[in-house]
């Protein structure tokens, strides 16, 4: 049985304490169960937090047919942009880990293992959907600021998303000596995963 904890402070986003455990129990000699559990984090990268750009984006409009084109801004959390409206600070993702398995050693030369999974993800960074610069929700002053640089709507990257992802590993092995001194080993491996979106993440107004 293990365990461990782990303490960690970011200038730029703040700081996460982490942990996990896992253990191993060895049922005969040849059948072994195994299982860990823990938390994680991903800090927000350099991109999500700095990026800013203005591009072309080709969008579905109401009452028109086909895509039309639109300037849209990307800002950075920090920016007057994004403060004006509300756009929280990036924070980190967070994850919760489990596991549970077992490893079985049919004969010397052969070997099984089984292990299931799930992973939550909360606070996944994402891209918003757009805010569009005619919104008579946002201040004036950052509808003008778009409007005087043709930009039709705002995005951002924000801490929205959350996922499960849960499944199924499980690897095969058998190796048989060779007449000239060799090994044949055979490896055969199958993974039934699914994972699960949910969030409001991806809706322009």
């Amino acid at each position: 049985l293990t365990g461990a904890l782990r303490y960690e402070d970011f200038s730029d986003f703040g700081n996460t304490t982490n942990w996990k455990v896992s253990g191993r129990f060895d049922a005969t000699d040849t059948f072994a169960i195994r299982g860990a559990a823990n938390t994680g984090f991903r800090a927000p990268s350099m991109q999500q937090q700095f990026f800013n750009s203005i591009s072309t984006q080709f969008v579905s409009k109401p009452g028109v047919e086909g895509l039309v084109p639109e300037e849209r801004g990307t800002f950075r959390n920090d920016s007057a942009v994004a403060k004006a409206l509300g756009i929280p600070k990036l924070s980190e993702e967070d994850s919760d880990n489990y596991s549970l398995g077992f490893i079985w050693n049919m004969a010397d030369n052969i070997s099984l293992t089984v292990d299931w999974f799930k992973v939550d993800i909360e606070d996944r960074i994402v891209l918003s959907g757009a805010i569009s610069a005619t919104n008579p929700a946002i201040p004036a002053a950052v509808r003008n600021v778009l409007l005087a640089n043709n930009i039709g709507a705002a995005q951002f990257f924000t801490n929205a998303g959350k996922t499960t992802t849960d499944g199924v590993e499980a690897v095969f092995n058998w190796s048989v000596p060779t007449s000239n001194g060799g090994m044949f080993r055979l490896d055969a491996s199958a993974a039934f995963i699914s994972t699960d979106v949910s969030g409001d993440v991806n809706t322009d107004g």
